[in-house]
């Protein structure tokens, strides 16, 4: 319900307008959110509230709270979404993203950073949050973690003859595309 009343806001009233250029992904999100009712966005609003106490409540025993950001290794934008998380599937797709929607919805700050790569050799990223209005804290403990494993900010090697071209949904001329 949260994020439904966000892709209300930010996008619905570009999507009749701007739905050639908008990705197939961005544009099923406005348009299944469109469906959500005043009630249902104020449900989701009591429990997005009931959740953010939790953590403060768990936030009182700790400076920060270090978690991946993704249930996935990097992924390209322009293919499907993955659909399971450590083999498990998962019942939406925005699941593969919860670790990152969970802290974001609160107003936390966080920071992600690289970690590593998986087997496939793609990259696997953690994040840090902190306690709100702590973004400096935040950003000195990001700063420990990069002194300490400078390996993980390392860019690969890149065969650019084997790199696979970019969906065209990603290639389109965004300059008409206004901004209100």
């Amino acid at each position: 319900g949260t994020r439904a009343f966000t892709m209300v806001a930010r996008h619905a009233d570009r999507l009749e307008t701007y739905k050639e250029v908008m990705t197939a992904n961005l544009v099923r999100q406005v348009a299944g959110s469109l469906n959500y009712d005043i009630r249902r966005v104020a449900g989701a609003e009591r429990l997005r509230t009931r959740y953010w106490h939790n953590l403060r409540k768990f936030m009182s025993e700790y400076d920060f709270i270090i978690t991946p950001t993704l249930g996935v290794a990097a992924f390209r934008l322009d293919q499907p979404m993955p659909v399971q998380v450590n083999g498990v599937p998962v019942e939406r797709f925005a699941d593969v993203l919860l670790s990152t929607y969970a802290f974001s919805v609160t107003g936390l700050p966080v920071m992600t950073l690289p970690c590593g790569w998986n087997q496939a050799g793609l990259p696997l990223s953690l994040q840090i949050i902190g306690h709100r209005h702590r973004e400096g804290c935040v950003l000195q403990v990001a700063s420990v973690y990069a002194e300490a494993h400078p390996e993980c900010f390392a860019s690969p090697n890149v065969d650019v003859d084997q790199a696979k071209p970019v969906h065209h949904d990603f290639t389109v001329d965004y300059s008409g595309f206004v901004s209100s």
